[in-house]
């Protein structure tokens, strides 16, 4: 190997074996003799440089792969975060009645059933419905019914306990499932309602309208959805045959009659 330097100082640094990686072997004829040899030298600093660069990938990998990791992690949560919120909207808009804001059947079954798990205690159902809102509606037009629904399940929100459940059946039929409440709780309920609607005249209208209430009374060991509906039905049956505008109350026996 030959080279020509004019600098001196790098004349010492490449004759300099510190600088090298520096491999030999000989070189031999047919007769065994040795008549040379051939040899490689490696520049050190290249190879330095090299390792530097490899050294920072082999780090760096990782990291990037951690922080990459991070961030697919962050927007996979961010999009089961939105579809979680998304899914309970949904859910939310279909146990609710679009005109009252209140729950309606589907939503009134699983706040009820619920209920019924936290409070095995007496309980009471009480069934709301609007006299003559068939009239209402042939008279005065559907947009006069709808304000009568919407009032009427304003004062039935004003009127319940708190931790009481309220619901629009649909139609005219709204119900109240009152959770350790007896039987004058129940009856103090149904007046407070009565007595709030005997005061609202409908302003545009001139529609004075009233609704008929049953009371059922249940224990929360033997009492489901379906058999509170039917005994608040009764009686509301009862209590229409009896007039508009009353209360009235679930007996076992005047229903077998």
């Amino acid at each position: 190997m030959a080279a020509t330097v004019v600098d001196g100082d790098l004349h010492r640094q490449l004759l300099d074996p510190a600088n090298y990686l520096t491999a030999h072997a000989p070189i031999c004829d047919s007769q065994g003799r040795y008549s040379g040899f051939v040899g490689v030298d490696f520049d050190l600093q290249y190879y330095f440089a090299q390792e530097a660069r490899f050294r920072a990938i082999a780090i760096g990998s990782p990291v990037a792969g951690l922080i990459l990791a991070l961030m697919i992690g962050f927007f996979a949560e961010r999009y089961h975060s939105v579809m979680r919120h998304r899914i309970q909207e949904y859910y939310d808009t279909s146990i609710r009645d679009s005109l009252t804001g209140l729950l309606n059947r589907r939503g009134a079954v699983a706040a009820i059933d619920k209920a019924l798990t936290r409070h095995p205690g007496g309980n009471a159902t009480l069934l709301i419905d609007v006299d003559n809102l068939k009239m209402i509606n042939d008279l005065r037009g559907h947009v006069a019914g709808d304000a009568v629904i919407a009032l009427t399940a304003e004062t039935i929100r004003q009127s319940i306990r708190e931790g009481d459940e309220c619901a629009r059946l649909g139609g005219d039929e709204f119900i109240i499932f009152a959770p350790n409440c007896d039987l004058d709780g129940a009856k103090g309920i149904a007046r407070q309602i009565l007595k709030r609607l005997s005061k609202h005249e409908m302003p545009l209208a001139g529609i004075k309208f009233s609704v008929s209430i049953a009371i059922a009374l249940h224990e929360g060991t033997d009492a489901d959805f379906a058999k509170m509906y039917r005994d608040a039905d009764e009686a509301l049956y009862q209590a229409r045959a009896n007039g508009k505008s009353r209360i009235g109350l679930f007996t076992p026996s005047a229903t077998a009659a």
